[in-house]
């Protein structure tokens, strides 16, 4: 007799599936991404809402600027569908990103997301990250208002 996943099992799943999806970024398998990301996904950046597609080309983007890119878990929690990880993203600077020429530079920002998750498949994620630290690091100005 086959017995339901308790909670605690349930968060497990979800936070090795979570740890998945960034280790197949991290090793640029982006093809499998659909194993993790439902259709109906949804990627909140602030005000901004990205479907399954342009957050796999966001992805995308990233890793051909920052080839290297590494997620830095630190912190992973788990509870019933919700999944928060803290990382500290580490790379080199190897293509053009926002405009800016490749540096050379290494660079490293923090990173917090929060991801639902349904049915084994992530659903949505809430993230921020610091990208302005980011930007800092190649050595972009900010205009003054």
């Amino acid at each position: 007799m086959q017995t339901e996943p308790t909670n605690a099992e349930h968060a497990i799943r979800n936070k090795d599936t979570v740890v998945r999806f960034m280790s197949l970024m991290d090793s640029h398998h982006f093809d499998s991404l659909s194993e993790v990301l439902a259709p109906d996904f949804q990627l909140h950046l602030g005000s901004a809402i990205l479907d399954r597609s342009q957050t796999e080309g966001m992805i995308q983007m990233f890793y051909s600027a920052f080839p290297d890119l590494i997620h830095g878990v630190e912190e992973v929690f788990a509870v019933d569908d919700r999944v928060v990880v803290r990382a500290m993203n580490r790379a080199t600077h190897s293509g053009v990103f926002q405009g800016i020429a490749p540096t050379g530079r290494r660079v490293s920002f923090g990173q917090i997301g929060i991801y639902k998750l349904v049915g084994g498949r992530i659903t949505g994620i809430w993230e921020e990250a610091d990208l302005l630290g980011l930007m800092q690091q190649l050595g972009a100005t900010m205009a003054s208002a």
